[in-house]
């Protein structure tokens, strides 16, 4: 595996296509920001062509003075293969690792230390015939309570599948729920948490004897030119408002990627043991915001309408202030989610800042973009 090295705070590139391992890699690298709120965990999968099955984690930890050696954590319960999926819940406290032989496990994760541990074998792995589960990429709903997944095919299995389950039952296989079943030529691809709340699918169109990659210029249609919506992925079954190929790329088409973007805005584990172990709690001048796990704002830049979730149930106010300080706007909630209209700002930067019955729970900076 390679990395990019550059000069803190200026951008400028002044090492690449450096090796940090000599490791086989599997297609699953993820990025979180340590709890520290200022370095970086790289969590990769081992990937061995003979597919050993040590179930192995490759944690990197990135700081100003360089890339750490790798620390494994082995878990010797499914084969190490070079595709398979990692995927963060949005309070980075979990990892769901699927892979293509049907296995689906979910891990702690301590953004302090970067250690994996506790798996919940959700799934075990196929070992023998017939693989009736080709996990392909996954998605976390907004409140973590729901998990969505993509299935591939296999010889004798010619549907692909996107699947719900619902993470709070005491039998998540059993509250599996098929969202969409479809054949050749449409081709799964990823499935994304996006920052309006909305889960994003991409499906390839593989034209049957034609090589599909790169499309032929005449090789326009609905499968490539839309990505399929989960509009509301925190709600089970129908609820959830799964609408396929119902959001146009503007004549743009696609195969089956999506961006995997880290959270850039994550901030530090305040009060964490963190805290004691960098020493490095920055001022309020030097970071505005103010993070609490699992609080969610969207969209960020917003036109009309800003969206908050992942609070404590129970009354809350959303107040929102120019950088002067002036109180522009306020809202009051009932929920652990919550909407505030900012049509009438002009385009700018704001603050918000979210308080319950204890005080200040949440302060975060936006923009406004007409």
């Amino acid at each position: 595996m390679n990395t990019v090295w550059g000069t803190p705070g200026l951008g400028e590139v002044i090492i690449k296509g450096q090796q940090i391992t000599n490791h086989r890699i599997a297609d699953c690298l993820q990025a979180v920001k340590h709890g520290n709120g200022r370095d970086w965990w790289l969590v990769t999968k081992f990937s061995d062509a003979n597919l050993t099955t040590l179930n192995r984690f490759a944690v990197f930890l990135v700081t100003s003075n360089g890339i750490s050696n790798p620390v494994f954590y082995d878990f010797n319960d499914a084969m190490d293969m070079d595709f398979q999926k990692i995927i963060f819940n949005n309070s980075y406290t979990k990892i769901m690792n699927i892979n293509l032989y049907g296995y689906m496990c979910e891990f702690d994760f301590d953004r302090c230390s970067g250690v994996i541990s506790n798996p919940h074998v959700i799934y075990p792995e196929i070992t023998s015939l017939p693989y009736n589960r080709v996990f392909w990429e996954g998605a976390y709903s907004p409140n973590d309570s729901v998990f969505y997944i993509a299935t591939n095919r296999y010889p004798l299995l010619l549907n692909c599948y996107l699947l719900q389950f619902d993470l709070t039952a005491s039998d998540i296989p059993a509250s599996c729920d098929t969202l969409d079943d479809y054949l050749f030529p449409i081709e799964p691809g990823a499935v994304r948490l996006a920052p309006d709340g909305k889960i994003y699918y991409s499906r390839a169109y593989k034209s049957p004897g034609v090589n599909s990659y790169p499309y032929a210029d005449s090789m326009y249609n609905y499968i490539n030119m839309n990505l399929s919506v989960i509009n509301e992925p925190d709600n089970i079954g129908a609820a959830c408002n799964y609408q396929p190929f119902s959001f146009y790329l503007g004549g743009k088409r696609t195969y089956y990627g999506l961006p995997n973007n880290p959270d850039y805005d994550l901030g530090a584990l305040a009060g964490s043991v963190c805290d004691t172990i960098t020493g490095i709690a920055p001022s309020p001048l030097e970071n505005p915001d103010s993070y609490r796990e699992g609080v969610r704002l969207y969209p960020n830049p917003a036109n009309s309408t800003l969206y908050a979730s992942g609070m404590p149930e129970g009354k809350n106010e959303m107040q929102v202030y120019d950088l002067y300080g002036r109180l522009l706007l306020k809202k009051q909630n009932n929920s652990s989610s919550g909407v505030i209209d900012v049509s009438s700002l002009s385009d700018g930067v704001y603050n918000i800042r979210i308080k319950n019955e204890t005080g200040e729970y949440f302060k975060k900076r936006f923009v406004v973009i007409k």
